[in-house]
């Protein structure tokens, strides 16, 4: 094989490659812990964009020449990168701002590699055939997905091919989230659309595209998001009055004659109109398969507050990409914490459009709108084409396949596939642009200028080997991530903790995150906990592992808190440390706790968390009222802390305050209807107050909560025989002695009761009164 074949089939195998992203791209899941399907598509994109532009790199060495269409949407791109990548230099944490744990959209990875596909597509998706291979590619692979979410929702079939954990509700697809869903359907439907109308192919290709359509619109009317239904709509609309428009730019001929208004555009948009307006009835409609979905995001008005706050703080470059989370939980308003998403972690607002001025300033959000405009600018210069009918479709089909995706970036803060496939289509319309020849192609002949061919040499050359070390980066990513996932399955299943630890060590060796670390203390704290309990340990040994322990456990917590320094989380971990070990006297371990908890607190001021765990850590020091004082705090922050509540019901107890105990602990049964323990807990107080129906009351719904809750029917059964009730507090106690068979106090019980005496006789006294011990009366079994 000569040179010149070599070149044509590795240039063959990097356009390949691309048309293997496309169709893998909406199918692709692995079962990774955090964020499966944007984390496996984002690794899918860094993988097939350094493997085609590797090869694409070596075809251009061969070729001795750069070519590719001169497009002003590049300088637009190239601005925005610019910024992203000044930005993260400047964030409080450079590697989560500069591509994080790998399936974040808003990282300088995250958008180089996107940018890179779309110059790769429009470099090499270079002529109209391979143009309609994409698109068959494209539908072919969303067919697919259609098929294995109707199998999932309508058959409840779960594929052996998709991973366990990907497809577990009727909502679970494998684009990203519900919503994405039906905007990747709309896409579909959008394209499909345009081919139906514009493409002159043959019948079977009207019958596909009208195929395709009737699956996107199914979807799109099942999935009830009313943003889709707008945006699907308006640029239907758009759509339509391109087509009315035509006969302006068209040549006057016999074989076009005028357009008809009732085509099939028109009655699509009617549709959308309907769905917009028909909200109820769609609701009812699709009942029957049990569809629900959630969609949760910070508002307008307090996204554009956050912003707001953060641009006086840092204008320029904001807080650096990927770092709106931060942002969020130390901005959010108060009024939040009245929600049921007071501790919602959102790494975006309303729009990732908005975002990006919070978290790259306004050069950021600059950066983006020049690259919108010019993108719109280009656009424009589609309207007045009058070159042949194919040629016209595709150009129309890449163009408002790109601009239906833009909208939704600008409005909304989608999934990692909607971003990809928005960088790819506008690739696809600059490569359509240059084929219908509206701007030209850019082509340098390096090796003819020796100064020039030197220097273009020596940057493929540092590219291509910039490829193959990030394609090794990239792939140690994906190694973390599984084996991450590996460790949380073993702590899960089998509680193997030395192997979940390695598997856990593995991953923060191949890739440097907070997470990965904050799980190895998370497993050293547990074998804290394992060594105090251990008996088959001489005093000299044990002091020696459980100072390796806690010594590897804090190190740890550290290294998370130095990956991240702006997450709560890690300081949270930190505190528990150090918190967990307060009970056996270790020389300062209150003070390094209360001092992590008060990080936690700079870094996520609106979280009563920090100040109740700080309440928990003077509890265990005896300091009763600098532990109300904490409690006190948390509940300023937010009123219905439950868990406060319920600590501060413990405090009025020790400190003989029994009705100001019930009266909190009320509170909490209020705001935690299902919570056994509290539940349990006000049967007790009850119980004590001599409040025997109230206390019955609670121990029935615990024990309705936990049929196994043998301390609740250790009451319910003393209740049973005050009141008379006899065979019934011997079958409580007869459950009880199911898990407790060794329990003399129990055997003793139920021969009293069966005798027609007294429960507690000989029992109580001697000893105290069961709800006067310091202990409950029964050990429960997990």
């Amino acid at each position: 094989m000569d040179e010149s074949a070599r070149t044509s089939v590795l240039e063959s195998v990097s356009r390949l490659v691309l048309y293997a992203l496309v169709f893998l791209l909406p199918l692709f899941a692995l079962p990774f812990a955090l964020n499966p399907l944007d984390l496996s598509k984002s690794l899918l994109l860094y993988f097939g964009v350094l493997l085609s532009g590797l090869l694409w790199l070596i075809v251009r060495l061969q070729k001795g020449e750069f070519t590719f269409p001169k497009s002003s949407i590049f300088l637009g791109l190239l601005a925005l990168l610019i910024v992203y990548l000044v930005s993260s230099f400047f964030s409080s944490s450079i590697p989560l701002s500069l591509i994080g744990p790998g399936y974040n959209t808003d990282t300088f990875a995250f958008l180089f590699f996107g940018g890179a596909g779309l110059f790769l597509v429009s470099s090499l998706i270079d002529t109209e055939s391979r143009a309609i291979k994409f698109y068959i590619t494209f539908f072919v692979s969303a067919l697919c997905v259609f098929i294995v979410q109707l199998l999932n929702v309508v058959f409840n079939v779960k594929l052996g091919i998709i991973p366990n954990g990907i497809l577990t509700t009727s909502t679970a697809n494998l684009i990203g989230g519900w919503n994405d869903f039906g905007i990747f359907f709309g896409l579909v439907g959008l394209t499909s659309l345009i081919f139906f109308e514009m493409y002159p192919g043959r019948k079977i290709l009207k019958a596909l595209s009208l195929i395709i359509i009737a699956v996107s619109l199914s979807v799109i009317y099942v999935v009830i998001f009313q943003s889709l239904f707008a945006i699907f709509g308006s640029v239907t609309l758009v759509f339509l009055v391109y087509l009315f428009s035509r006969s302006f730019f068209d040549l006057p001929s016999p074989e076009k004659p005028k357009h008809s208004p009732f085509r099939l555009s028109f009655f699509i948009l009617l549709f959308s109109l309907f769905l917009l307006l028909a909200g109820n009835f769609i609701t009812k409609s699709t009942l029957p398969l049990n569809i629900s979905s959630l969609d949760v995001r910070p508002s307008l008005s307090t996204t554009w507050g956050i912003v707001q706050n953060v641009l006086q703080r840092e204008p320029i470059l904001g807080t650096g990409p990927n770092t709106f989370l931060y942002s969020w939980l130390t901005l959010k308003p108060l009024a939040v914490n009245n929600t049921i998403f007071w501790n919602a972690r959102f790494n975006s607002g309303i729009s990732h459009f908005l975002s990006t001025f919070a978290t790259t300033g306004i050069l950021g959000g600059l950066a983006i709108s020049a690259f919108l405009f010019l993108f719109l600018l280009s656009g424009l210069k589609t309207i007045p084409y009058t070159g042949e009918e194919k040629s016209r479709s595709l150009l129309m089909a890449s163009l408002f396949g790109s601009l239906y995706l833009w909208i939704f970036i600008v409005t909304y803060s989608p999934g990692a596939l909607i971003f990809i496939l928005a960088f790819i289509f506008t690739g696809l319309f600059i490569s359509m642009l240059a084929q219908a020849e509206r701007i030209k192609r850019a082509r340098t002949l390096f090796l003819e200028n020796p100064k020039v061919g030197f220097v273009s040499t020596l940057l493929a050359i540092i590219l291509i080997i910039g490829s193959i070390s990030t394609l090794y980066l990239v792939f140690g990513k994906y190694r973390a991530a599984r084996l991450y996932a590996d460790g949380l399955e073993i702590l899960n299943t089998t509680r193997d903790l030395p192997s979940a630890k390695e598997k856990f060590v593995s991953a923060l060796s191949l890739d440097k995150e907070d997470f990965y670390a904050r799980a190895i203390a998370e497993v050293n704290l547990m074998e804290l906990q394992e060594l105090v309990t251990r008996q088959d340990l001489s005093p000299e040994d044990a002091r020696r592992e459980f100072q390796n322990a806690l010594g590897a456990a804090i190190q740890n917590a550290q290294a998370a808190k130095k990956l991240n320094p702006s997450d709560p989380a890690n300081y949270f971990e930190l505190g528990r440390i150090y918190e967990s070990v307060v009970p056996l006297r270790v020389s300062q371990a209150d003070e390094f706790a209360l001092n992590a908890y008060a990080d936690a607190l700079k870094n996520s001021p609106l979280d009563p968390t920090s100040q109740f765990f700080s309440a928990r850590v003077k509890l265990q020091t005896g300091k009763m009222e600098e532990a109300r004082s904490f409690l006190e705090s948390a509940l300023k922050i937010k009123a219905d802390f439950a868990p406060a509540l319920f600590m501060l019901s413990q405090i009025e107890v020790q400190q003989g305050n029994l009705k100001a105990a019930i009266e909190k602990t009320e509170q909490t049964a209020v705001l935690t209807p299902n919570d056994v323990g509290v539940i349990f807990q006000l049967g007790l107080l009850y119980y004590q107050d001599k409040n025997f129906d109230g206390a019955k009351s609670a121990f029935e719904k615990a024990v309705l909560l936990n049929t196994d809750y043998s301390n609740a029917r250790y009451f319910l059964g003393l209740i049973y025989d005050r009141k008379g009730m006899k065979n019934e507090a011997i079958l409580q106690f007869e459950h009880i002695k199911k898990f407790n068979p060794d329990n003399q106090e129990v055997e003793r019980i139920l021969s009293n009761l069966r005798d027609g005496e007294d429960a507690l006789l000989q029992i109580s006294p001697p000893a105290e009164r069961p709800e006067k011990r310091k202990s409950l009366p029964i050990k429960e079994i997990n």
